[in-house]
């Protein structure tokens, strides 16, 4: 898997106030992700695993009559991963494609401050859906 610089991570802060985002956990960190590109936040469930998958998806989940990939935001981040936790959320996101990111907490929508780290949802994006 090709590492990510954090330029690549961060999207340009917007220019008008007012922007919506979503503030997750990752690995003890905080952060922040348009509200936009976040169609649900979801309690954890189990996901199949399935082999040949990248370093990043951890496995495929079925939700709406849709098989979506899981993407392991820590792997993206360049974290290690770890277990499932029970508190652990999953969003679904809405970039180029549709999936599931696995986060440590989803706290709370609000507005984007100047001093939010805002990862740009599209670093997440799984290479291959199911």
């Amino acid at each position: 898997m090709t590492e990510i610089n954090p330029s690549q991570q961060l999207d340009m802060p917007p220019q008008p106030t007012g922007l919506l985002v979503v503030e997750i956990g990752i690995a003890g960190k905080t952060y922040t992700v348009r509200a936009d590109g976040v169609h649900k936040v979801l309690p954890i469930a189990a996901w199949t695993l399935q082999p040949g998958l990248p370093e990043s998806v951890v496995g495929v989940l079925q939700l709406e009559d849709q098989a979506l990939s899981v993407v392991d935001a820590r792997v993206c981040l360049g974290f290690e991963t770890r277990s499932m936790k029970l508190e652990d959320h999953l969003l679904l996101v809405q970039t180029n494609s549709r999936f599931l990111m696995w986060i440590d907490r989803a706290n709370s929508l609000r507005d984007w401050t100047q001093t939010d780290t805002l990862l740009n949802l599209e670093i997440f994006e799984p290479e291959v859906n199911p």
